[in-house]
């Protein structure tokens, strides 16, 4: 048998062993901006993987997207295949599973549901030859974090009370006044505001909502961009915050951005705007802002435009740098 017959029939063949070293080395720093937190991604959450194969998968798809990002030319297609390899084996078990969470299971599900949606972000920074516009494929990152919240939502104090107690945390609650963003972006959600008001009366039905529903949801979106923007929020858990918009955002407003509804698109586009403000960036992040409301432009019509002047010119101002973590 030779080596590379050998190394497939192993039960964790060595390539596998440097991705987890790696890993438990670097990348779970990554998934969070919290230092108090690292011991839960970095010890607590590998030893779940070792009783739930498709979490293992999963950190094993983190680490080869992580090796990816600074990796020499030649390496980069053998890594990004590693990724996906492991990323369709976790979905593969996890899906099913989300059918029947329960104490047992809801640890490994909840830090996969987070993991998932930094590959999620991973994708977008590193997949360029999707033909699909960004502001398209960013619904992949919000489906993938809403898997999160209907496992939290199933099995609530059972997260609570263990091992990955010390990450859950109560959703940042909604910010309504705008008095509290810098004058510019609370005069842009203001319009953003008007033009709901103008808009939701629309008679064509949308993602099944009737004009009530769509004036909320429309609402729900703007007023998670004041949430994630308010200097209080933005401050003390920026990134966390920033990342849990299209949770506060709400299922109707993300049912609307499903069926491309131009307003919903819009105030994608403000979210921009966020994502580009972020200091030193994750390297899953860096970019990703200017991309998303560049490519919300691009689709909405013109008429559009004016009403996202802000933004654009928020996301074509220079940002710090993603910056190594050491």
């Amino acid at each position: 048998m030779d080596a590379s017959s050998s190394a497939k029939h192993q039960l964790f063949p060595v390539r596998d062993m440097d991705l987890l070293h790696h890993y438990t080395a670097c990348t779970y720093q990554y998934m969070t901006d919290l230092p108090q937190h690292y011991a839960v991604w970095q010890v607590v959450v590998p030893r779940l993987a070792f009783q739930h194969p498709f979490l293992l998968h999963g950190l094993l798809a983190a680490s080869a997207l992580h090796r990816h990002h600074t990796a020499e030319p030649a390496q980069k297609p053998n890594l990004m295949n590693l990724a996906r390899y492991h990323q369709q084996h976790a979905l593969t078990r996890y899906i099913p599973l989300l059918q029947s969470i329960d104490d047992e299971n809801c640890h490994a599900l909840f830090a996969f549901s987070v993991l998932l949606g930094v590959l999620c972000y991973s994708l977008l920074h590193e997949d360029e030859e999707n033909e699909q516009p960004l502001a398209v494929r960013f619904m992949d990152v919000f489906d993938s974090l809403g898997g999160a919240v209907v496992v939290a939502r199933v099995a609530t104090q059972c997260l609570r009370d263990g091992p990955l107690g010390p990450i859950m945390h109560p959703l940042t609650p909604v910010i309504r006044d705008f008095s509290v963003l810098h004058p510019g972006m609370a005069a842009a959600l203001e319009r953003l505001l008007e033009c709901a008001d103008q808009v939701y009366r629309d008679a064509s039905s949308k993602a099944g909502l009737d004009a009530t529903q769509r004036r909320n949801a429309y609402h729900n979106g703007i007023y998670a961009i004041s949430t994630v923007l308010s200097p209080t929020n933005y401050q003390n858990r920026k990134l966390t915050t920033v990342v849990s918009w299209s949770i506060i955002a709400g299922p109707d407003y993300l049912a609307l951005l499903r069926q491309r509804d131009a307003l919903a698109v819009v105030i994608l586009g403000h979210y921009g705007v966020a994502l580009h403000q972020l200091l030193n960036p994750l390297w899953i992040l860096e970019g990703l802002g200017k991309r998303l409301t560049d490519s919300v432009i691009g689709e909405v019509d013109e008429c559009w435009h004016d009403v996202l002047a802000y933004a654009k010119a928020q996301v074509d101002q220079p940002v710090t740098p993603a910056q190594p973590k050491t």
